[in-house]
């Protein structure tokens, strides 16, 4: 590492507390390492304010000097930018699908500040290594990245920079968001502009421009832009060349739903007047309001192995502090979710029918709904199908609620497929 110019070495210690281990990232603003923090005996990460182009190490390989006195006053601007993300991650502490933020401090003519440690991979990377990614994973990831937005667009917040190197996939598949050094409060003065600082691939056109309006709509374009690439492996045109005519194949030509489709048109909108306004909207429209927060698979169906396992696709959301766990599993190969007390759950072959997709030929589009009762602690099941529902090896009757016991299996059209709710241990 030591070897990279501008690098802290190995070993390095800031604030008297934590041991540089290693580089994790180096962008156009700052240098993220991995850190040991000794007072509190964990792993952490430290970015440094480090801007690229305009300053360099001192001999004694440490300290921060700008390249030329011009390059003095950018680097105080950059020191204000460097504060107003960690401002922003701090007032974000509690959104936890946002990195969190521990400490700043000053040192070495620059700034740090430290952060949680994730370990996993970014988005970015599982893209680069796979090309396009099954539904399946995609609409996870987007629906978590969407609801974190709403909060942060709730903390009076716009992220400005989704892409997929700043969407982060942990070992214990949680998602988070990264990097708010391009963040903005959506509560500006009258008039105040906004750095042009951008991503062609993923930002809409009125982020080409320092006065040009900004808000939440701006989130929505940027995380349509990346959902619309995770599904087919190619980009949406950058803002500008669609403005001259160039056009992107619509998702409906993919074989996904029109419906989806649509709705992914509508968030893509080059004139923001006519773009999806809010992120709570954009995944109502496209239906990824109904995935399973913190759904969890058996198998490695991650996207990081090509899809390779055969997996639902989640799609209710928690209403009630109890929960059950619903197992699906077809061909040997089993994927779990959870799913909320008191609370009707459709499981069929169609993404637009369905709350939990899965996919296998005989189970029906509309297949059945299963509903756990908290009260009588059964499992409710209605049969809507046309290769039939059976449990112990009768069918049930159709469109005829029927009370089984927790843990029976519910086979769907045949006896390769079959679900079970049990409570979660």
């Amino acid at each position: 590492m030591g070897d990279i110019p501008g690098i802290l070495r190995e070993g390095t210690v800031l604030d008297n507390r934590y041991t540089i281990e290693g580089m994790l990232g180096k962008g156009g603003f700052g240098i993220t390492y991995q850190v040991y923090d000794g007072r509190k005996g964990e792993r952490k990460a430290i970015k440094e304010l480090f801007p690229d182009g305009i300053v360099t190490r001192a001999p004694n390989g440490i300290t921060v000097l700008p390249l030329s006195d011009k390059d003095y006053a950018i680097m105080n601007h950059s020191k204000d930018r460097f504060l107003e993300e960690a401002d922003a991650l701090q007032s974000l502490q509690h959104v936890e699908g946002v990195v969190s933020v521990f400490d700043f401090f000053e040192q070495n003519s620059t700034c740090y500040f430290v952060m949680e440690f994730l370990d996993g991979v970014s988005l970015y990377s599982i893209l680069k290594n796979n090309g396009k990614l099954p539904w399946g994973f995609v609409s996870k990831v987007i629906s978590s990245v969407g609801n974190t937005l709403i909060q942060v667009h709730s903390k009076n917040y716009f992220h400005r920079d989704i892409s997929p190197d700043n969407i982060f996939i942990t070992a214990d598949h949680k998602v988070k968001l990264i990097d708010f050094g391009n963040a903005k409060s959506l509560t500006r003065r009258n008039g105040e502009g906004l750095s042009v600082f951008l991503k062609q691939k993923y930002a809409p056109l009125e982020q080409y421009y320092s006065k040009g309006v900004q808000g939440t709509f701006t989130d929505v374009y940027s995380l349509a832009c990346v959902m619309y690439y995770c599904l087919t492996g190619n980009f949406v045109p950058d803002a500008m060349s669609r403005v001259n005519g160039t056009t992107y194949k619509p998702l409906s030509s993919y074989g996904y739903a029109t419906t989806v489709s649509d709705a992914l048109d509508r968030a893509l909108e080059i004139n923001a007047k006519n773009r999806t306004k809010t992120m709570q909207e954009f995944l109502r429209e496209t239906g990824l309001d109904r995935i399973i927060d913190e759904a969890k698979t058996g198998t490695t169906d991650t996207g990081q192995n090509g899809g390779g396992g055969k997996t639902g696709t989640a799609g209710a959301r928690h209403t009630g502090t109890e929960k059950v766990q619903l197992e699906v599993v077809i061909d040997g190969w089993n994927s779990y979710y959870y799913i909320p007390a008191n609370k009707c759950i459709v499981l069929g072959r169609s993404r637009s029918q369905s709350n939990i997709q899965i996919d296998e030929q005989r189970v029906s589009k509309k297949h059945c709904e299963i509903f756990y009762d908290s009260l009588t602690k059964k499992v409710v099941v209605i049969d809507y199908s046309k290769n039939g529902t059976a449990v112990d090896g009768r069918l049930l009757e159709k469109e005829t609620p029927e009370q089984i016991e927790l843990g029976k299996r519910i086979y769907l059209g045949s006896e390769f497929c079959y679900v079970r709710v049990e409570k979660i241990r």
